[in-house]
């Protein structure tokens, strides 16, 4: 295959693009631009995996489930639909649809997580109690 005049030199001596009369554009990369390169994709690819925090106040059941899981509280769509409907979760209802706060589910998770430490101790202390008699 011949070579058009289109061929350009870098400072280091290298061929750097060559122009084909029948294919495209040749690059040639040297290792630390590659290594460049893949350090960024990589880069880019792990920054998008990272969950964004919730700002938004009215979420409705998905975005809910995604900001208590984003806290520390695992729960699925069943779990938190059933709850709402005890009426053990803070929520507003307009018809059909429910909406959550999200300064709301940030404290009920909290008030969550002191119950079970008062809960744990009552029962440490009930079983110190029990060992002294």
């Amino acid at each position: 295959m011949q070579c058009s005049k289109q061929i350009h030199n870098c400072s280091n001596g290298f061929v750097n693009k060559i122009k084909f009369t029948k294919m495209e554009t040749l690059t040639l990369f040297t290792k630390e631009d590659v290594q460049k390169l893949v350090a960024e994709a990589v880069a880019d690819a792990m920054s998008l995996n990272v969950p964004k925090p919730i700002r938004k106040t009215n979420l409705d059941l998905p975005e809910a489930k995604e900001y208590l899981i984003s806290i520390g509280y695992k729960c699925s769509d069943s779990q938190l639909y059933k709850l709402s409907m005890r009426n053990e979760i803070p929520m507003a209802k307009f018809g059909r649809k429910l909406l959550f706060d999200a300064d709301n589910l940030s404290k009920w998770v909290e008030s969550k997580k002191q119950k079970t430490i008062d809960v744990s101790m009552a029962v440490a202390r009930s079983a110190t109690s029990k060992l002294r008699d």
